[in-house]
């Protein structure tokens, strides 16, 4: 299956994120490798002895999953005294639900004592510590921070690398009457003097796209997807069309109804155009009006201004980070881009009447 420069990309921006996570994971389990064994050096040269069960007791706790949903878990804990030298002293642990159904009030319970006699845990604990004393252990713990720092390492390479290049035509991706758009999910049609939009699934992506590249026809495509959106748009009947040279989108006009066409990248949409614009009704004016620099560069330059002033507001703060990033990374080169090269519309529509 062909790729498109994106894909390309996008397989590259994972290797990268993997290989960090890798590297981060591992060294980060080395450290704390180092610190688990240090907090269990006392165990090493410790022995055992027979505490009582004082109390038992278990408390639901409350937490959020990566979603956001709520679940619930119970904690379950026994309060046990322990003589050691003479003293009696009383701890509250944390233990596993089967341990806290095979004890009672009363019972004996197993605890480590260090020679010193200055630490003492249950002996269940300590062990469980033992068995997780190894670099699965230590990954799968230190896995928890990880994981979640190298997806968002990965979501911020995707947002500045990912993206399609904005004047390539890539092989597989459109034909003579065709085109389709990975990225939005359509498969753009051209048949039968009708331009036909069908959407389809992320999820469908990959079975949509090697169709396509073996050159199926358009109901065979329509069959794989499992809840198709089609929108056909007859050309006879176009009021209007508009495209500015810097997007991939055509802005459509059907009498009241409106569509928007989106398209793979701009150097896509302007090849579709170029079949399209051929089978338009011929009574259909076509203007083209140059922006101005400054009118080009307008919104943007109030998207950032909007942007400063939250970030003030704000003040130092994740969100305000997260804001400064957002304008770094999606404002600054779509106003420097305008700035280079301000926006020419191309607009194809029914002429107006004098009165």
């Amino acid at each position: 299956m062909k790729r498109s420069p994106g894909q390309k990309r996008k397989l590259i921006v994972q290797g990268i994120s993997l290989f960090i996570f890798l590297i981060i994971t591992y060294f980060a389990s080395q450290y704390y490798g180092k610190i688990h064994n240090g907090l269990l050096a006392w165990a090493n040269t410790s022995y055992s002895v027979l505490g009582t069960v004082v109390s038992l007791n278990s408390e639901e706790e409350e937490y959020r999953t990566r979603k956001g949903r709520k679940r619930s878990e119970t904690l379950y804990y026994v309060q046990y005294r322990v003589d050691i030298d003479g003293e009696s002293y009383e701890e509250i642990s944390e233990i596993k639900h089967s341990l806290y159904n095979s004890l009672a009030v009363d019972d004996p319970i197993d605890v480590i004592v260090s020679k010193s006699g200055e630490h003492f845990d249950l002996k269940a604990n300590v062990d469980e510590a033992r068995a997780s004393n190894n670099f699965l252990g230590y990954a799968v713990k230190v896995g928890i921070f990880t994981v979640p720092a190298c997806l968002f390492l990965y979501y911020i390479l995707s947002v500045i690398f990912v993206r399609e290049a904005a004047n390539a035509l890539p092989e597989g991706f459109y034909n003579s009457n065709s085109w389709l758009d990975i990225d939005d999910f359509y498969l753009i049609w051209l048949e039968d003097n009708q331009l036909i939009s069908v959407k389809f699934d992320k999820n469908e992506v990959s079975k949509v796209q090697n169709a396509y590249q073996k050159q199926s026809t358009l109901d065979e495509i329509v069959s794989l997807i499992k809840k198709p959106k089609v929108v056909t748009v007859p050309l006879s009947e176009i009021t209007e069309v508009t495209s500015k040279h810097n997007s991939d989108v055509l802005s459509i006009s059907v009498g009241e109804s409106d569509h928007s066409i989106e398209f793979l990248n701009q150097a896509v949409k302007h090849h579709a155009l170029d079949q399209i614009k051929a089978l338009l009704p011929q009574h259909l004016i076509h203007t083209t009006n140059k922006k101005s620099r400054f009118m080009a560069v307008l919104p943007w330059l109030v998207v950032a201004g909007i942007c400063a002033g939250v970030m003030f507001f704000l003040g130092k703060s994740i969100l305000s980070t997260l804001l400064a990033l957002f304008v770094i990374v999606k404002v600054l080169p779509k106003l420097i881009a305008r700035l280079i090269s301000p926006t020419v519309v191309q607009t194809w529509q029914v002429p107006e009447v004098s009165s």
